[in-house]
């Protein structure tokens, strides 16, 4: 997740500065007992990342600017609401006009309601959040965003861009824009719906450590490195190619499991209609995090995580944390934290807490938010095809996680298949085995079966050195 630093105040203009950054990284961070104090994403794997291992900017703003935008759009109402977040830097009050215009991302033509104006006084170095809406949006269901579901060739998703514009009380100005899709993703009882229609999700869990073992130039930082996480390049089809891959499957969904996908997968995502779960990377199984000692980290990354990733109209729901039950500080206040900070920063979505064996339905008793639910992992044991399910009054039923690790045979794979349609019999709305790079890795175009050991310590079933 994003960090930024404000150098304003070493940085005189018409001189010269060199930025030293000094990482530690997270074994820095750690408690006298050897637990993190951070979210270490997925222990069992080495080449995991640490440090600034994605793009670094230096950025010239002017003294107000417009820092951040959140647009919340509601198909049940058929409005759209946006908060501005408008920084002030200078050592005075400043009087802030925004305006605002919207157009398609797609190029269509559509009959955009007109934004209103809005003034606000922005006191001396500190930010003020400014509220437009909600605007009626009477532009129907063709502007909605929608998964690519039926699997359609070629298809893009409707995306739109909001322009907001900025002017001081002194004339200057600051101009930001932010893309958008007009859908609203809801838990409704039993079920989830998207745009009003329930939403039967056949998905994966993408777990991005195990593509971080692959020498590329060094391990690690898969999801910024890798040709198959990037744009198409010569020879390799990249992240888009995987999201078709997904769709062709009739994959409709994909856990971005504990590392934080790149924005560029989040864009991707947005554009062919592949849906996200956006999970932290907070994990309880086998206990290396201590959520007590690093709980302030903890919150503040999922509260970051929702930060950033607010915007994108892929991601249909938040996962809080990873197993919290396998370790030994997990609690039902620490999960309340959790839920608080990301529902916080958005509400606009539903958030699950991912259990691991072990765990019960009334996990967390008192949790009894209505876009909250838990979702159970391998409720027929490690490595088994099996039928079981939960079923809970009130909750959309499902499984986070099932066959693992046998998901690295040839019969754990036909268990995909087979396991997900005997539970799917039974009304289960939520079904992700563990995990498809495991049995087909090139999933990620140009990915060997040679090129890396999966979580399990097996080589892949299938890559593109065995299966064209």
């Amino acid at each position: 997740t994003p960090s930024n630093f404000d150098i304003t105040s070493f940085a005189a203009p018409g001189t010269t500065h060199t930025i030293s950054v000094n990482v530690k990284g997270r074994n820095a961070l750690k408690t006298p007992a050897g637990k993190y104090l951070v979210p270490d994403a997925a222990p069992w794997s080495e080449a995991v990342p640490q440090g600034i291992f994605r793009s670094a900017f230096l950025r010239v703003y002017p003294a107000v600017y417009v820092s951040d935008a959140f647009v919340r759009t509601s198909v049940t109402d058929q409005s759209l609401t946006y908060d501005v977040s408008v920084t002030n830097t200078s050592g005075s009050a400043r009087t802030v006009t925004l305006g605002g215009t919207l157009a398609s991302d797609n190029g269509e033509t559509f009959s955009y309601p007109a934004l209103p104006s809005r003034t606000v006084t922005v006191a001396a170095h500190s930010t003020a959040k400014v509220t437009v809406g909600p605007v009626a949006w009477n532009l129907g269901s063709a502007s909605y965003w929608w998964p690519n579901v039926p699997y359609r060739q070629g298809y893009r998703a409707q995306l739109h861009r909001l322009s907001v514009h900025a002017t001081t009380d002194d004339g200057r100005t600051s101009d930001a824009t932010y893309r958008f899709g007009f859908r609203e993703s809801t838990q409704n009882g039993e079920y989830y719906r998207l745009n009003g229609v329930r939403l039967n999700v056949r998905g994966d869990n993408l777990q991005g450590a195990n593509y971080d073992r692959i020498n590329n130039g060094g391990k690690g930082d898969a999801y910024h490195t890798l040709p198959g996480f990037l744009p198409p390049s010569a020879g390799n089809g990249g992240w888009p190619q995987a999201v078709d891959n997904y769709l062709r499957l009739n994959f409709n969904t994909v856990r971005i499991h504990q590392e934080p996908a790149s924005p560029y997968m989040l864009d991707t995502a947005d554009e062919l209609g592949l849906m996200i779960i956006d999970e932290t990377a907070i994990r309880g199984s086998g206990g290396p995090q201590d959520f007590n000692a690093g709980r302030a980290n903890m919150v503040a990354h999922a509260r970051a995580l929702t930060l950033r990733d607010r915007n994108h109209p892929s991601i249909i729901r938040w996962s809080q944390v990873n197993e919290p039950n396998g370790g030994e500080y997990d609690s039902e206040q620490f999960q309340r934290e959790l839920y608080a900070a990301m529902n916080g920063a958005d509400g606009t979505r539903p958030i699950i807490a991912e259990l691991g064996t072990g765990g019960s339905p009334n996990q967390y008793p008192s949790m009894t938010q209505a876009n909250f639910n838990v979702i159970p992992h391998y409720l027929d044991g490690f490595g088994r095809y099996g039928e079981q399910t939960w079923s809970v009054a009130g909750r959309p039923d499902g499984e986070g996680e099932f066959i693992w690790p046998a998901c690295s045979t040839k019969q754990g794979f036909e268990w995909f298949a087979t396991a997900t349609a005997a539970k799917r019999g039974k009304d289960t709305s939520d079904l992700r085995p563990y995990t498809l790079l495991s049995a087909w890795a090139s999933v990620i175009p140009g990915v060997r079966t040679t090129d890396f050991t999966t979580e399990e310590g097996s080589r892949p079933v299938y890559g593109v050195d065995n299966l064209p």
